[in-house]
């Protein structure tokens, strides 16, 4: 009896202990940026300094794991894991900075891709790889799913969040891939870009003024900077090879994009006018996707009402 008992102690111990963990994460005190790599022959999740260093993997799975993305207040990291699926196909993931209470919260047949944080880190959205692709969101525990596009002879895809809490996203319902926003019920949905040329992959400005997106209409693939009505889209890489763009800094002062410049996916940052393109991983690897964490930027509450996030702007225009 006193073993079995001591053995129940035991157990109840350790579920607590995950508890506490999962509750208390700490977000990092320093910028931080997560991004995918193949460097260890499958992709993981690494993560690193703002200037590039400390690289360190996170996942550590056989499986692939890609697309991560910061939580608002920087103490969860979603992430897709295919370690459910086979190639591509993967399911929404959740785990702390540090890389510890990796968990699933989307376990789907279909499998999910691309995915962003509402500004507040209530609902995670999601492209969804049925036929043709759609864009769903969920809450953050992977509840109350919901299909936002319905488009059946198209895909709708690189869905991300704008500060405002629309959706910026690519769709192809009009013969070719162009950028679009749409409310946060999926209402709303409107053309951004208009141009022969494929524009995707939107990212919106932490000002809510511009979408940055890539496009091949200068031949390469260039990062493209747009006012959020689609007036005025300017080539700001302006550099042979591919690059696609993923992340503004906090202020919007700078840009996280992926180059292939060198021959391989590398991590670079530079100005949002397009100056001092700085290369940040120099590996080997195939790098791509980052996302940038930075603390004290602001003080919203997150989804379980304990912690800060970092969207600055929001406290900024408000004041």
């Amino acid at each position: 009896m006193k073993k079995k008992l001591a053995a129940i102690t035991l157990s109840c111990a350790l579920l607590f202990s995950v508890a506490v963990l999962s509750v208390n994460a700490q977000a990092p005190t320093e910028p931080k940026i997560v991004f995918m790599t193949d460097r260890d022959g499958n992709f993981e999740v690494y993560i690193m300094n703002k200037d590039g260093s400390n690289q360190q993997n996170l996942t550590n799975n056989p499986a692939d794991d890609f697309a991560p993305r910061w939580s608002p207040d920087g103490t969860t990291i979603a992430f897709v894991s295919g370690r459910d699926h086979m190639g591509w196909e993967g399911d929404v993931y959740l785990m702390n900075p540090d890389g510890s209470n990796q968990r699933s919260v989307a376990n789907t047949p279909e499998g999910e891709q691309d995915l962003g944080w509402s500004p507040d880190g209530k609902q995670i959205v999601m492209e969804v790889n049925i036929a043709p692709r759609q864009i769903f969101v969920m809450d953050s525990d992977g509840e109350n799913r919901l299909q936002l596009t319905d488009e059946t002879m198209a895909d709708n895809q690189q869905p991300s969040f704008c500060p405002d809490g629309r959706i910026a996203f690519t769709s192809g319902r009009d013969g070719n891939g162009e950028v679009y926003l749409m409310d946060a019920d999926g209402g709303n949905q409107t053309r951004i870009t208009n141009h022969p040329a494929t524009d995707r992959e939107p990212t919106c400005s932490p000002d809510n003024t511009q979408i940055a997106f890539w496009s091949d209409r200068a031949g390469d693939l260039e990062v493209f900077v747009t006012g959020i009505d689609g007036g005025d889209a300017r080539n700001i890489t302006r550099t042979p090879g591919h690059h696609w763009p993923s992340h503004w800094s906090a202020d919007g002062s700078e840009i996280l994009f992926t180059s292939e410049r060198d021959g391989n996916g590398e991590i670079y940052i530079m100005n949002s006018d397009g100056s001092n393109q700085v290369n940040l991983t120099n590996h080997p690897g195939y790098d791509d996707r980052p996302d940038l964490f930075e603390p004290g930027a602001g003080t919203a509450v997150s989804p379980n009402g304990r912690f800060k996030a970092t969207w600055g702007w929001i406290k900024k225009k408000t004041e």
